[in-house]
């Protein structure tokens, strides 16, 4: 991984992971979940969930 790299680990439905790199932070905010069918791909359910991806690197100490 890149110095400063942004990017979340995210969880496929089906088990399996994989590191997504949109560039920015706002962008990997925004491919934590959805709405209709794309809810079966929602990682926050819960505030403490939302305080847990706000205390990852890069936002929280690294």
């Amino acid at each position: 991984m890149r110095a400063g790299a942004t990017g979340r680990l995210l969880q496929d439905p089906k088990g399996g992971s994989f590191w997504f790199d949109a560039g920015a932070v706002c962008l990997d905010f925004a491919h934590t979940g959805g709405e209709g069918q794309y809810a079966k791909f929602e990682s926050l359910h819960e505030p403490a969930d939302l305080a847990e991806w706000l205390g990852q690197p890069p936002l929280g100490p690294s």
